[in-house]
């Protein structure tokens, strides 16, 4: 940056000589002229020096006697001076710089982070129906308002954070990990019944609130209720007085059985890659994209397609709408092979510890693997069953709640401690 302020102030080398130089240099350090890469040759000196110092010089040089020759110009005043007459260059430069003014007013690129349920297209389509895209103009962005219609949109986003650096929009997402688990949180304080979501046998279960309507052993259908939320409160003869309304809460696993069942043709088509390649260049500029050394019609009959592109910054977030790369295109023969027993088996078991571990990340427990798998002359089939132990339970928000199966409401604002129970004649 320092050697780049005299470039634009524009500076000079000069030589000069004297009877007494150091009168002379005296004088310049008296009026703060200064002189760097100053040095000797005899009674000649040269130095660099100034444009602005350069006409101060004229006094001290008359006191002195000091000649001077200016031997070489540099910098931006120089260079224009030399370029007065060439209007179009100027009209050039000014052109370029309304132009880069307009592009620094625009969003030309829009970042997500953060998202990982939600892909980024996902969002950048929804951004486009709310007439947000790349080369909106910056002011016509609100930031707050965008983040709030980005959660509204997206109900498993629970924080989103949006900014404007450069001519970037940068949006910062966070996710829930566990959307089941924020639902049931919302809905905490909500009275709810406990209900089967899956058939199976009860092996395990663990109460913490309500009432329990099944115990281990017992076998359950879909819909059945595992949990009652409606506590019935009884007086000392026995008799319901009133219902306590809760959000039934316990883990309840069940056993029971996955059918599985999966095939594939034992002949496939497996691409071959001969080595042959075509590479062409291209420069995109917005939505317009103009290749180097383009083929006439289709290079290959089969064929894969590598792009690679690089965006171009003027500073760190100024991305402008300009990008270039290569195309390369590499074709490939289909061959068709025919999976050996061994092979077959080897890929059917790959599937299946596939299916086993997305079971396994669910938190269900594994206990018989009863799949075989068998080979004809053109499929590989793997079938069977697998017993599983599982968690079950949803909440089931209970519709209407009643005070008193028989009292009205204002019977049932008497019952405090110290008042007469009418029911039972107690007090």
């Amino acid at each position: 940056m320092k050697s780049l302020i005299p470039y634009i102030k524009g500076h000079v080398r000069l030589r000069f000589w004297c009877e007494k130089p150091e009168r002379f240099l005296n004088l310049c350090a008296y009026h703060q002229i200064v002189l760097t890469n100053l040095n000797r040759n005899g009674e000649i000196f040269e130095c660099l020096l100034s444009l602005k110092d350069v006409r101060r010089l004229q006094d001290i040089c008359r006191k002195t006697q000091t000649r001077i020759k200016i031997m070489e110009k540099h910098g931006l005043p120089f260079f224009f001076y030399r370029q007065k007459k060439r209007k179009a260059f100027f009209i050039g430069i000014f052109l370029g710089l309304v132009l880069l003014y307009l592009c620094s007013t625009r969003v030309w690129n829009i970042h997500i982070e953060g998202n990982y349920s939600n892909s980024t297209q996902m969002i950048l389509r929804f951004l486009e129906t709310q007439d947000i895209c790349h080369g909106i103009a910056k002011k016509e962005i609100n930031c707050a308002q965008t983040a709030a219609q980005i959660r509204r949109a997206f109900p498993d986003i629970t924080w989103v954070s949006a900014k404007l650096v450069g001519t970037e929009l940068v949006i910062t997402v966070q996710e829930n990990e566990n959307p089941q688990a924020q639902e049931k949180a919302s809905e905490e304080n909500l009275p709810a019944d406990l209900v089967a979501d899956k058939s199976g046998v009860i092996v395990k279960m663990i109460t913490r609130q309500g009432v329990p309507m099944m115990t281990v052993g017992q076998k359950c259908k879909k819909g059945d209720l595992l949990v009652q939320g409606r506590i019935d409160l009884q007086n000392d003869a026995g008799e319901i007085v009133r219902y306590a309304y809760v959000q039934a809460d316990a883990d309840v696993y069940v056993s029971h059985v996955y059918t599985y069942k999966d095939s594939f043709p034992l002949i496939h088509e497996q691409r071959q890659y001969t080595g042959k390649k075509k590479s062409r260049y291209f420069l995109q500029i917005l939505k317009k994209r103009l290749e180097i050394g383009a083929p006439f019609g289709r290079p290959f009959t089969d064929y894969d397609q590598l792009c690679r592109e690089s965006n171009v910054y003027l500073t760190e977030n100024f991305l402008l709408p300009v990008s270039y790369g290569m195309v390369t295109e590499m074709e490939y023969q289909k061959n068709r092979i025919r999976y050996s027993k061994e092979e077959a088996n080897e890929r059917a078991n790959e599937k299946l510890i596939l299916f086993l571990e997305k079971l396994l990340e669910k938190g269900v427990q594994i206990c018989e693997n009863n799949v075989k798998i068998e080979c004809t002359d053109t499929m590989c089939i793997s079938q069977g069953t697998l017993v599983v132990i599982e968690k079950i339970g949803v909440a089931n928000p209970i519709p209407e709640i009643s005070r008193s199966p028989e009292r009205n409401e204002s019977d049932d604002e008497q019952q405090y401690p110290g008042t007469t129970d009418r029911s039972s004649g107690r007090t």
